[in-house]
């Protein structure tokens, strides 16, 4: 907070306010005064300068006394980087956690091996004058361990436990699974920055650690060893990509290809340095100072998050002394991760801990449980995404005072909830949910570069009684267990689980829980502002795997998740269920866990007789309310709900499933009665499917449609009438070997429906599914400036009227009148001109991106890829382009101002929509109805005969619709 000039403050006034809006442990206990802040080169809080705090005589500070809290408190100093600690001091309250605990008992075991001290010991008693108590009655351990100690170097060093583990996924992956495991980051440079001092700070980088420059290698048994080279064999090439005469929307495109290039290029195990570097140099930022952006890549085996903090500090130590022309005054490593491996192989396996895991894991399952929207390839492929949701400061001050109040750590909180969350969504009462250990039990490993990281599998049981307090208590207990026996390897836990490796799936977890709070650093390097860029893609080693990151008083949760078996919307919905969960758990902690609303989540949902506004019935008259009371107390069953509705997909808002509960429903009375909720639950959803409904014939269905919408279109003249139906169409007639692309009904012209049925009256014996997307997801998923751009610049629609070769304009606009057919056109608002006497072309400006009338939702609205080129065989376009070139091509569709949508947007635009889509198998008798500004279709290819009636309604003119009004600079990020 800062105070106005030549105010003074109130400490005892300001605590006081500060009680009234936070929770105890967050009020402070000492209030300092500065002119100003120290900030470093990036203009953030250089924490490092601020002074150390001050503490008044008459404050209740009382210092550690003897030599066992003065040893414990300069620990506790070293870990919390505090200046001093008081006896009275929570460790918790002076904000540790569960890392930080175990770096505690890692450094007390490291230098005063005579007295135990265990992380159970450090939840147990977090007052520092009861933890010191603790420690000095404690015994002292029995058995000497292995000394961690420098081996000797030969051509065939060990692997660490944890390395195998990568080299042995590593062997069994292929394609672009291999990349799973690469560590990337892209980190812009405004400023001075010097290749060749780069260049040689990265050489220095992989000289001081050798694990930098180690490969792998297997032997004639098939048994893997590490190999080591020399500095000079080994110096990383740093690559330089000159963008700078480029466009700057040319360089952006040019930098997004090349991030997603490095990531996805796997790295040979054989080959050191397992590091690679290019450096892209761009056009000056808006300040006139050269940019530059690094891209970096390192395989896991090679370091691990917390390693990148250690690379960090060390550049810039490094680039900082070469900048000056002085030797950098780094002392060399004492340890390198050779002699940890060697460590770990003289340690062996413990049997306690192999005891402990067995009996943990005993009849755990070792499957997926959560239901996918995908079916699962073959083999893994580590395709993946990623989506960013922010926990406000509010909801994490709660969620840390609850914590703090239950005893347990912020980390135990969030991964309770999270479970809770998991045993509603899968139906599962017995769950395994991984989560990382950083692996650094020595002291002596907290500055070494290497992969220290392990997996361990916390098991829960759901029981609906419990309340959430007791919930959380069961969680700090087997997080206490767990991390308690940290050292055994996820591969050996896993042969004690009994599990069976299976390529579709991770071994044993496929859900993975992580708090990132390892040690932050940032860039200090003269002259120059450092921004690490925002990752463009994702590699996914599990189904789902939810980061936890504190950013400025506020939580950070990144869910990577497997896009071959999730769809996005599923993980929008699950992020969202899971902050309204937490919300719920703050204000409600001794609930029972069965209580906790799961927004949007729901089990399947049966609609009650008075939430569907049942058929309308009349009321009963007084007599048979009377004869009804004489019935009471005896047992009635209760009337049974006329449909049930549940989401189509486990998870999914879209769309939405809707089935009779009885073969003797009216469908016609129940859909006219309950015309309000069909639209309420359409605007919600965006599509319903309705099953089982007894609709036999097109006819039946007609009335159907017609019941929920009385005023259905019979003037459309894109599709041909249905034999028999008054207002009701066969589907598109066109080759039954290709597919109809994805499209909004006549979003290209200037009047189409709102709302739209398909009747599956034969569903084909072979394909022939009429996939649906949700547009507003497909808006979401579009990269920021692609949407920016069709947002702006809106679509034009061409056609062009060509003899013999398409439909003539006559045939078309069934007239040979020219006068006719302008007047038609200009009342439309289409644009036109005649390329010859008997050669027409139409030009329609159309919104690519709408706001919906009804809902208000921003929605991807168009025909795009029914008319642009990129969509037609290729051997079709080449052979239209040669026949009458790009103008004169019978559709197509361009930017609004008349320039080209590229190739390379029309492909990724295809392969998003195929991301949104949602397929099933038709069944004689289903309807599928559609808000069309709200979802698009397809059709897919099939064989053999398909019969498909269309019906549609509610029509709507471009002239009512608007386009979102929000400018570029306000636009939301997509989602590459």
């Amino acid at each position: 907070m800062s105070l106005h000039q030549g105010q003074r403050h109130d400490e005892a006034a300001l605590k006081t306010a500060l009680a009234e809006h936070l929770p105890e442990y967050m009020v402070p206990a000492i209030i300092m005064v500065l002119a100003a802040l120290p900030l470093s080169t990036n203009g953030k809080i250089d924490r490092k300068a601020l002074p150390a705090v001050q503490i008044s005589q008459d404050s209740d500070y009382s210092a550690p006394q003897g030599e066992t809290e003065l040893a414990l408190a300069a620990i506790w100093q070293e870990v919390l980087g505090l200046p001093q600690v008081g006896r009275e001091d929570n460790f918790f309250a002076l904000g540790g956690h569960s890392l930080l605990a175990t770096s505690v008992v890692t450094r007390w075991r490291a230098r005063h091996p005579q007295h135990t001290l265990t992380l159970h010991d450090l939840f147990a008693a977090p007052v520092f004058r009861e933890l010191a108590e603790a420690i000095a009655r404690s015994s002292t351990p029995q058995g000497a361990a292995p000394v961690l100690q420098p081996v000797a170097r030969t051509p065939r060093m060990p692997l660490s436990p944890m390395q195998q583990r990568l080299w042995l996924v590593h062997r069994m992956q292929s394609g672009a699974g291999a990349a799973a495991y690469n560590m990337t980051a892209a980190l812009q440079f405004d400023g001075a920055l010097a290749p060749a001092l780069l260049e040689q700070t990265l050489a220095l980088l992989v000289q001081r650690h050798e694990i930098l420059r180690t490969s792998y290698h297997e032997d004639d048994e098939g048994e893997p060893f590490a190999r080591i080279a020399s500095p000079t064999d080994s110096r990383p090439p740093l690559a330089i990509q000159d963008l700078r005469a480029q466009a700057p929307a040319v360089q952006q495109q040019t930098l997004a290809a090349l991030m997603r290039e490095e990531a996805a290029r796997s790295f040979d195990l054989a080959t050191a340095p397992l590091l690679r570097a290019v450096l892209v140099q761009l056009a000056p930022a808006a300040d006139g100072r050269p940019r530059q952006v690094l891209l970096l890549a390192v395989h896991h085996i090679a370091a691990d998050g917390w390693s990148v903090g250690v690379l960090i500090r060390e550049f810039s130590a490094i680039y900082r002394a070469l900048h000056t022309g002085h030797a950098p005054a780094l002392a060399a490593p004492a340890l390198q991760y050779s002699d940890y491996a060697a460590w770990r192989q003289q340690q062996g396996m413990s049997a306690a801990e192999e005891d402990f895991w067995r009996a943990a894991l005993q009849g755990a399952p070792a499957q997926p449980a959560l239901p996918v929207d995908l079916p699962r390839p073959a083999q893994w492929s580590g395709d993946g995404a990623r989506l960013s949701v922010r926990i406000p400061e509010r909801l994490a001050g709660q969620l840390q005072a609850l914590a703090q109040e239950r005893d347990c750590t912020l980390f135990m909180l969030l991964l309770g909830s999270f479970q809770l969350l998991v045993h509603r969504l899968s139906g599962q009462d017995d769950l395994l949910i991984g989560t990382d250990v950083a692996g650094r039990e020595h002291e002596a490993l907290e500055e070494m570069v290497g992969f220290f990281v392990n997996v361990l599998p916390l098991r829960s049981r759901h029981q609906p009684e419990q309340s959430f307090a007791q919930w959380l208590a069961t969680t700090r207990g087997t997080v206490l267990d767990a991390f308690a026996h940290p050292s055994l390897p996820f591969e050996r836990i896993a042969e004690l689980a009994a599990a069976r490796r299976d390529r579709r799936w991770n071994l044993l977890v496929q859900l993975l829980f992580v708090m990132q709070n390892m040690p932050a650093h940032d860039f200090e390097l003269p002259g120059l502002q450092v921004q690490a860029l925002p990752s463009r893609h994702a590699h996914a080693k599990f189904d789902i795997a939810l980061f936890v990151t504190p950013v400025d008083g506020a939580l950070q949760a990144d869910w990577v998740y497997a896009s071959q078996v999730f769809q996005a919307g599923t993980m929008e919905r699950m992020a969202a269920a899971w902050i309204a969960l937490l919300e719920q758990i703050v204000a409600q902690p001794h609930w029972p866990l069965s209580r906790y609303e799961i927004p949007l989540m729901k089990e399947p949902l049966t609609m009650s007789s008075t939430a569907s506004v049942s058929t309308a019935t009349a009321p009963l008259a007084q007599g048979k309310l009377d004869k009804l009371s004489k019935l009471k107390g005896r047992d009635i069953a209760a009337p049974k709900a006329p449909v049930r509705m549940s989401p189509l997909r486990p998870g999914a808002d879209f769309p939405l499933l809707v089935e009779a509960a009885s073969a003797d429903l009216d469908t016609v009375a129940w859909a006219r009665a309950n015309q309000q909720l069909i639209a309420s639950l359409l605007e919600r959803h965006g599509g319903i499917l309705f099953r089982r409904f007894g609709l036999a014939t097109p006819q039946d269905f007609e009335r159907f449609a017609e019941a929920i919408e009385p005023e259905l279109y019979g003037s459309y003249g894109d599709l041909p009438k249905k034999e028999g139906g008054n207002k009701t169409y066969r589907s598109t007639p066109y080759p039954e070997k290709q597919m109809i692309l994805y499209h909004n009904e006549s979003a290209h012209i200037e009047r189409w429906p709102r709302k739209q049925w398909f009747f599956c009256e034969l569903p084909s014996p072979v394909g022939g599914a009429t996939p649906i997307v949700d547009c507003r997801e497909m808006l979401r998923r579009l990269p920021a400036g692609l949407r920016r751009e069709f947002q702006q610049k809106q679509l034009r629609y061409v056609r062009t009227f060509t003899p013999r070769l398409d439909v003539s304009w006559q045939s078309f606009f069934g007239t040979d009148e020219r006068a006719v057919v302008e007047a038609r056109l200009t009342a439309a608002g289409t644009g036109y001109r005649w390329l010859d006497d008997d050669t027409l072309q139409t030009s329609t400006l159309c919104p690519a991106v709408i706001v919906h009338p009804v809902t208000g939702a921003e929605v991807f609205f168009n025909q795009v890829q029914l008319h642009h080129p990129y969509c037609l065989e290729p051997e079709v376009r080449a052979d239209l382009l040669a026949m009458v070139g790009p103008e004169r091509l019978p559709r197509n569709v361009l930017f609004g101002d008349g320039t080209p949508i590229p190739d390379a947007a029309m492909a990724l635009i295809g392969e998003l929509y195929e991301q949104c889509a949602v397929r099933f198998d038709w069944q004689q008798g289903d309807v599928v109805m559609l808000d069309n500004m709200l979802a698009a279709h397809a059709r897919d290819p099939y064989e053999g005969p398909r019969k498909i009636v269309v019906a549609m309604g509610a029509m709507v003119g471009r002239a009512e619709v608007s386009t979102p009004s929000a400018t570029a600079d306000e636009l939301p990020e997509g989602a590459a």
